[in-house]
């Protein structure tokens, strides 16, 4: 058996590609097999993936046509042979010894789960920042997972579901205990990885934590997570698909509470990326999740997006297909005009 797979969904990333695969050849562990899976990419990444396995056999491509990021990786999970399975992101790159660690410290653990720190590089602000998960939890949660060297959700109950980072590739996995809880990503576009990541931290009897920087995350313009898309309406399937994981699989008793304010805390996180003309129909549908009170602190913290003086007086623009409709704020209530195109005056 290898030691461990890791997955790679790709999808239109010609630019950082190389570097990625570069990080990955370079890794000190032997027995190791990366898993491309090629999401329909319409530029060179399918060329530079063929040219990469052409000269290593641990390189592996396979292709579909572009069904997501979930649906890539749970494919990926299903042809994957090793003892562990680890993922990374197209356009990030690992350190040399990275995997190593990862799985001798796994072994040595005889681990479910072990996740680590990383640095995320954002090329918009051209800032590196290192992010510890042990300071983390300290803050948060007043946890010492250095001197408990594991956690489990128990000790973390009231945030469990919102604070645990959503990071896949945060950390590795062993392939039978994925498989033994059926864990898997949503067939989604967008927060397809809360349903993993949360089936992962419920189910596992303790998660062991490797303190070290092994994973450079890189935060770029134009990725998924900072397009404002009609796409983001698919985190009620996932909130849905979630809640439907936790009641099969008898979990839902224990982590109501916990699962109630994370459904308001979903539904914030993908508000800056609903467009302007949907917002109306975003908020109806999040009311019908949400009880009243919910529903009011969700209205609140959704204002606080304005900055100050835009929630006392602002007028923005906003694009629906043949009509332009100005957005005017005052006093933090919005009111809408819409202005015909003129090609439909002629």
């Amino acid at each position: 058996m290898l030691k461990l797979s890791v997955i790679i969904p790709v999808y239109n990333v010609t630019d950082y590609l190389a570097v990625c695969l570069e990080s990955l050849l370079n890794q000190s562990l032997p027995d190791i097999e990366f898993i491309c899976i090629n999401d329909g990419s319409t530029d060179d990444s399918l060329d530079i993936l063929n040219k990469y396995a052409k000269n290593d056999s641990r390189i592996k491509v396979y292709t579909q046509e572009n069904l997501g990021p979930g649906i890539a990786r749970n494919r990926g999970i299903k042809i994957a042979s090793g003892e562990y399975i680890a993922f990374v992101d197209p356009d990030d790159w690992v350190e040399k010894d990275a995997f190593m660690q990862l799985y001798n410290f796994a072994v040595q653990q005889n681990a479910q789960v072990v996740q680590f720190d990383y640095i995320e590089h954002n090329e918009k602000l051209g800032i590196v920042k290192e992010y510890n998960f042990a300071d983390f939890l300290l803050k948060r949660f007043k946890f010492d997972i250095r001197s408990n060297v594991y956690y489990t959700w128990r000790d973390l109950k009231d945030g469990c579901l919102r604070y645990t980072d959503m990071h896949v590739w945060r950390r590795i996995y062993r392939k039978e205990f994925v498989d033994k809880y059926n864990i898997s990503f949503a067939p989604t576009r967008h927060g397809e990885d809360h349903l993993f990541v949360n089936a992962v931290t419920l189910n596992a009897e303790k998660i062991f934590y490797l303190e070290k920087y092994l994973y450079h995350y890189r935060r770029r313009e134009n990725s998924l997570v900072d397009i404002k898309s009609e796409e983001n309406f698919c985190i009620f399937q996932n909130i849905d698909t979630l809640k439907s994981y936790l009641i099969q699989n008898n979990l839902m008793e224990d982590i109501e509470e916990e699962f109630q304010k994370y459904k308001l805390q979903t539904m914030l996180w993908h508000f800056p990326q609903i467009p302007e003309k949907d917002i109306d129909k975003y908020k109806n549908i999040c009311k019908s999740y949400l009880s009243a009170a919910e529903y009011k602190k969700f209205l609140l913290s959704t204002r606080a997006k304005n900055s100050f003086w835009e929630n006392i007086f602002s007028i923005k623009n906003c694009h629906a297909s043949e009509t332009k409709t100005k957005i005017i704020t005052i006093l933090w209530i919005k009111f809408k005009i819409k202005i015909k195109n003129k090609k439909h005056l002629l």
